[in-house]
């Protein structure tokens, strides 16, 4: 049995405020842990090496199938041609939950006549997460002709009677990490009220946990050197640039409180990536 290691998660935080100069300074940083999805675990309760043949039942064979009564006489996975080798997941012993450290700043200046701006600043980086290898994975076996000359594996290739043997692990390298920058703009006039607000943020990882089975976040992957040989990308989840503008007026009509409010929100594009063939 593999035993997961408890996690300590200390924080420390201040505020200053002065309302004589309309200054307000808060920050804080700590240690933040969570865990993994319960299907990762689960899945080793699954894949765990003796169970190494599973079978689905096609089109073709539940039209064959008949209901039998006899509960000690009933269809076996041999008499059709739908099955398939499973794979193996192991953990590594004194395995880690994921933790990361983060450091936030918030500087605000009130001015006269309700005008008021505000920076945030976020930092992170991750001290514990999850790295996932296939230890059947053979050596690669051809490259490309393309300019990088990327090394390709063969996948139909079994050790021991399994293509895949997955080992979830504590990442070893350089972790990811993060930031975002905000500085916002507010001002109030009678019954309108504006805000103008410019965000920018960046963030890079090897594994975004976009998928819920583990075996899915090593086979679904995108790499250069191999899937076993992650280096730090940009993550799925990057922000990019955000321009968000508000406008909200009030209204009173007889004894009714109405409002306006237009809003107006940009981004940057997404990241992407591409592959080579299907896999």
């Amino acid at each position: 049995p593999t035993k997961i290691l408890p996690a300590y998660a200390p924080r420390i935080s201040f505020s200053y405020e002065n309302t004589k100069t309309g200054w307000l300074l808060q920050g804080g940083t700590g240690y933040f842990a969570g865990t993994i999805p319960l299907a990762w675990l689960s899945s080793a309760d699954l894949f765990n090496g003796v169970n190494n043949n599973s079978f689905r039942a096609g089109n073709s064979s539940l039209k064959q199938l008949r209901f039998n009564p006899n509960p000690y006489v009933q269809w076996q996975p041999s008499q059709f041609s739908d099955s398939f080798s499973m794979p193996t997941i192991n953990l590594s012993k004194g395995l880690k939950m994921p933790m990361s450290w983060k450091f936030t700043l918030l500087m605000k200046k009130n001015f006269k006549k309700n005008l008021s701006i505000q920076t945030d600043f976020l930092f992170f980086m991750n001290k514990e997460e999850m790295a996932i290898s296939n230890i059947a994975l053979p050596s690669p076996t051809i490259q490309l002709s393309g300019p990088d000359q990327r090394l390709v594996y063969d996948s139909n290739t079994s050790v021991g009677g399994y293509q895949e043997i997955y080992f979830l692990r504590n990442n070893e390298k350089q972790n990811g990490y993060g930031y975002q920058f905000q500085v916002q703009l507010r001002k109030q006039i009678n019954f309108s009220t504006f805000n103008v607000a410019y965000l920018i943020g960046d963030a890079f990882t090897r594994y975004d946990g976009n998928f819920s089975l583990l075996s899915n976040q090593w086979k679904l992957n995108e790499s250069v050197r191999g899937r076993n040989n992650l280096s730090l990308a940009r993550s799925d989840f990057s922000i990019g640039q955000i321009i968000q503008c508000r406008f909200y007026r009030a209204f009173k009509l007889a004894k009714h409180q109405l409002g306006l409010q237009i809003e107006y929100h940009g981004r940057s594009g997404s990241p992407f990536s591409y592959v080579y063939g299907e896999k």
